[in-house]
C-alpha cells in the first residue's frame, strides 16, 4: 500500500535481473506503487517492479519513469511467468530483444492490465518488440490494453510483437497461446 519514488538502479555487467526485486518464485507482490523509475539493465531480464517473476502472483501494482536494457525488458517486470493481475506501467521502456509496455515476456496469465508509455527497441535488429508484451510464450492475456507508440525493426506489435514457444515447441505443443478482449 505503499509508494516509492525515484527508485535507481542499474544493474552490474553480469547481473541477471534489475528492477526493485531481481528475480522471484512463487512470490506474492501487491499493491505497490513505483514513481519516477530509472531501472537500466545490463544483461537479461529488467522491469521496474522485477526482472523476472518465476511463479507466484504480482496484484494491484504500478510504475512510471524509465526502464531500458538489452532483452527481456518491461514497464513493470522483463520476464513474467506468473499471475499478472489489475497492474499498470506508463514507463518509457527500451532494449534490444524482447521488450514490451508492460512484460518484456510472459509465459503465464495477465489479467485486467494496461501500458501507456513509449516502447522502443533500440540497435539495427532490434526483434519482438510491442506495446504491451515483447513476446508471449506461453499463457493468456485478458481484458488488457496498450496505447504508447511503439518502434523497432522486426517483429513489432502495437499489443505484442511476437507469439512464439521458443526452444521449447516440442514441451508446449499442446497448448494455446490465447490473447482475449485486449486492444491497442
Amino acid at each position: 500500500g505503499y509508494t516509492i519514488s525515484n527508485f535507481n538502479y542499474t544493474a552490474e555487467e553480469n547481473e541477471i535481473g534489475a528492477g526493485l526485486f531481481g528475480w522471484t518464485r512463487d512470490a506474492v507482490i501487491q499493491n505497490i506503487t513505483l514513481e519516477n523509475v530509472n531501472v537500466s539493465s545490463v544483461q537479461s531480464g529488467g522491469g521496474s517492479l522485477a526482472g523476472a517473476v518465476s511463479g507466484g502472483n504480482v496484484d494491484n501494482c504500478s510504475s512510471s519513469g524509465v526502464v531500458s536494457g538489452k532483452q527481456y525488458i518491461g514497464g513493470l517486470v522483463g520476464g513474467a511467468g506468473g499471475v499478472i493481475t489489475n497492474c499498470s506501467s506508463s514507463c518509457s521502456v527500451s532494449g534490444n530483444f524482447i521488450t514490451g509496455g508492460l512484460v518484456g515476456n510472459t509465459g503465464g496469465t495477465i489479467t485486467n492490465c494496461y501500458s501507456t508509455g513509449s516502447v522502443t527497441g533500440n540497435g539495427f535488429n532490434s526483434e519482438a518488440v510491442g506495446g504491451f508484451a515483447g513476446q508471449q510464450s506461453d499463457g493468456a492475456i485478458e481484458s488488457c490494453y496498450s496505447t504508447g507508440d511503439v518502434y523497432g525493426k522486426s517483429k513489432v506489435g502495437g499489443f505484442v510483437g511476437m507469439q512464439d514457444y521458443g526452444e521449447n515447441y516440442i514441451e508446449y505443443k499442446n497448448t494455446c497461446l490465447l490473447i482475449q478482449n485486449c486492444y491497442s
